[in-house]
């Protein structure tokens, strides 16, 4: 149906029909997409291919940063990318990227290669200007060269976006300079603007006299990189790893991993694979502290501020207080995180499956809220997969066997005059159960509704009132007892620690246990 609203709006499909010159144009159903962009699979006359779609007024420009960065990878031939297609725009302000279709899943088996295969897209520079030293064959100062050339500068000849934010990526000779430049300070002078915070401006003062510090004895070649190489990224196939959605640019190789280790998805076979052919350097722990700096103010920068504390040591490295939700700003912030916040107790409750305590909501001044909530050192979900399953149906469980306990006792709730509230609005029942067909009707309409407003789509509204009539026969003989759902269980909300499976950022209510696994198998090869 979104695919119906978009072709609808924009003529989105009459747009791929001809730029890609493709009779055949049929919708797959795999769809995917993030808090960026979103994405829909077609068959075409030439096979399947993957469309992104934002509708952003600088969309076009961080796409075209996107398929250069895919096709600087793909030249290197050291690592699995999607091939770039083409940039479409739409009538409007939507624009469109076309890229191969991968058949993807959750980074697992190839970890360890994955760490050989980034190890060698790092040297692959380096390399290169080795075998070509002699014949001079630079670049640096030139924008557009279509041959893969030894590359002496730091930057990339377009703009790239992690995140939607733009990097600049003039060349530099030095990488220091181009960090400290082109990197944090259009993070710093962002948050100037949006907040103010004449003290962080103050730490990053004293911190620039001290970065040069962190480089001593260090020889820096440039290096390709992804540039954005998070957990929600990577993925695999039968043939190996597969990384995607880049923003990149030449820089220091130590730069890729700082946020690979901020949000977890990498293995220790990861590490050890690259670090095998790229060995830790003295200071390492100090620059990665440092290139995390930029990552996290990058969120900050998306996402809002909140109470983020960075302490410049006397070493020259940073210490990163990173503890809350930072997301703020927003109208429905304090809305939004109050949901959250009664999601994590509800589940917490349970004594099922571990989630961060929940703290407290804060109002900001002058609009906005924060979210502030235990820290938990996460890393990718792996060793605890079977563990995280059992739990989780445990947690889908626990209300029937309170139910079950309870009965005699009369202790239910639901029954009440108004409806018990979380996150999303539904009766909490342990032996009495709402019309299944109304909840359904309640979540797919609030979509349809949307859908409707933002693009006018009056197919897709003939095509809900087509389904609703068919939605109870799905259900005939089906016993459903409300169950404890986390609401947004994708690979990107779970995690792991040593002592087992962690589970965030959910959108709880009580309903089908089915519900859950839904989205669980939507979006884990996309970000």
């Amino acid at each position: 149906m979104l695919s119906s609203a978009l072709a609808a709006a924009g003529g989105m499909e009459e747009a791929l029909r001809r730029e890609l010159g493709t009779s055949v144009l049929r919708a797959t159903g795999h769809l995917g997409g993030g808090c960026i962009s979103q994405g829909q699979s077609y068959e075409t006359d030439d096979g399947r291919v993957y469309v992104k779609s934002n509708s952003k007024p600088e969309a076009r420009r961080m796409f075209e940063g996107e398929m250069a960065s895919l096709e600087a990878i793909l030249k290197t031939g050291t690592i699995k990318v999607p091939k770039p297609i083409k940039v479409i725009d739409l009538p409007g302000v939507t624009t469109l990227f076309v890229m191969e279709h991968l058949e993807m899943r959750g980074l697992n088996r190839h970890s360890s290669k994955l760490g050989t295969q980034l190890a060698d897209l790092h040297l692959h520079n380096q390399q290169l200007g080795e075998k070509l030293k002699k014949e001079e064959s630079t670049v640096g100062k030139g924008q557009g060269q279509m041959e893969v050339q030894f590359v002496d500068q730091f930057g990339f000849h377009t703009v790239t976006c992690c995140g939607y934010l733009p990097q600049v990526n003039d060349w530099q000779a030095d990488w220091v300079t181009f960090f400290a430049r082109q990197r944090i300070q259009p993070q710093m002078d962002m948050i100037e603007k949006n907040s103010g915070d004449r003290e962080a401006r103050e730490l990053w003062a004293r911190l620039q006299l001290k970065i040069p510090s962190l480089f001593c004895d260090v020889e820096i070649v440039p290096a390709l990189l992804h540039g954005d190489l998070w957990g929600g990224n990577v993925a695999e196939d039968d043939s190996g790893p597969i990384i995607f959605d880049p923003a990149s640019f030449y820089g220091h190789s130590e730069y890729e991993l700082a946020i690979a280790g901020m949000f977890g998805g990498f293995s220790s076979s990861f590490y050890s694979a690259y670090h095998s052919k790229i060995p830790k350097a003295p200071g390492f722990e100090k620059r990665l502290k440092l290139y995390q700096l930029f990552h996290y103010m990058n969120h900050w920068n998306h996402f809002g501020s909140g109470l983020l504390d960075i302490v410049v040591n006397n070493d020259g490295s940073t210490a990163i207080d990173f503890n809350l939700e930072y997301r703020v700003g927003k109208e429905n912030a304090r809305k939004m995180f109050e949901g959250e916040m009664a999601s994590l107790e509800a589940i917490q409750k349970t004594n099922i499956v571990r989630v961060p305590q929940p703290i407290k909501v804060i109002d900001l001044p002058g609009g906005g809220a924060m979210f502030v909530m235990e820290y938990l050192k996460m890393k990718h979900l792996s060793k605890y997969s079977s563990k995280l399953g059992e739990q989780i149906a445990d947690l889908h469980l626990y209300n029937q066997k309170l139910g079950e306990k309870l009965r005699k006792e009369g202790n239910t709730i639901g029954r009440v005059k108004e409806p018990v509230t979380l996150n999303f609005s539904m009766w909490i029942s342990l032996d009495f159960i709402r019309p299944l067909a109304v909840v359904i009707y309640h979540r797919l309409q609030a979509q349809l509704d949307l859908i409707e407003k933002d693009y006018g789509d009056r197919e897709a509204r003939e095509l809900w009132s087509q389904l609703k009539v068919k939605i109870p026969e799905m259900f005939s003989d089906v016993e459903i007892v409300p169950a404890l759902l986390h609401g947004d269980l994708w690979a990107g909300n779970v995690a792991e620690d040593d002592s087992g499976p962690i589970i965030f950022d959910p959108a709880s209510f009580y309903g089908h246990s089915e519900f859950e696994l839904a989205i669980a198998g939507m979006f884990a090869d996309r970000e």
